[in-house]
């Protein structure tokens, strides 16, 4: 009953985040798939690190969006996720829980999908959050600034970001971990 549960759930919540702009037609798909094993072989507490990391991070990229437009234009994919954007995010989540399913639900497996999402959800806040910062972020590599956006850049806003995402897939995880 669960899988059936958790394909219904991955659909839903898929259709939903495409009409409302967050996914494109492909990313949709790729999304009830990923969604739907998540859901459906994971159960509440996979789903809970998932909505929580897709909820957050599809706010986070429709906020302040008049303040982005600018930065957005130069580097951004865009506020729709495609299917590549949702395996980036996601694959790895769905393999775990395939592993998770099959090896008695080892704890280790679970653990590893919440760092997963901890990571996730830091790399896309630092993102999204980051290039609101005044100044101009520097690059990671030679500390020279360097235009908001550019790839392997870090500001304070974007720092603080990242510890603020992972802190809330921390927080989450702790609440509705099946290991007890």
């Amino acid at each position: 009953m669960q899988i059936f549960i958790g394909i219904l759930l991955g659909i839903s919540v898929s259709l939903t985040a495409w009409r409302l702009g967050s996914l494109s037609k492909s990313g949709a798909v790729a999304a009830a798939l990923t969604g739907s094993l998540i859901f459906g072989l994971g159960g509440l507490p996979w789903a809970a690190l998932l909505l929580t990391f897709f909820i957050s991070s599809s706010a986070l990229s429709k906020a302040f969006k008049q303040r982005k437009t600018a930065v957005n234009e130069k580097f951004s994919k865009g506020s729709r996720r495609d299917w590549a954007q949702v395996l980036a995010n996601d694959g790895l989540g769905t393999l775990l829980v395939i592993g998770f399913a099959f090896f008695s639900g080892q704890p280790i497996i679970w653990f590893t999908y919440a760092g997963a999402m901890a990571t996730v959800n830091a790399d896309t806040w630092a993102t999204e959050l980051g290039v609101l910062n005044p100044r101009r972020p520097r690059l990671l590599t030679t500390g020279q600034p360097v235009e908001p956006g550019t790839s392997g850049a870090i500001s304070l806003y974007g720092t603080l970001a990242t510890l603020a995402g992972a802190a809330l897939i921390g927080l989450v995880g702790a609440v509705f971990s099946p290991a007890g």
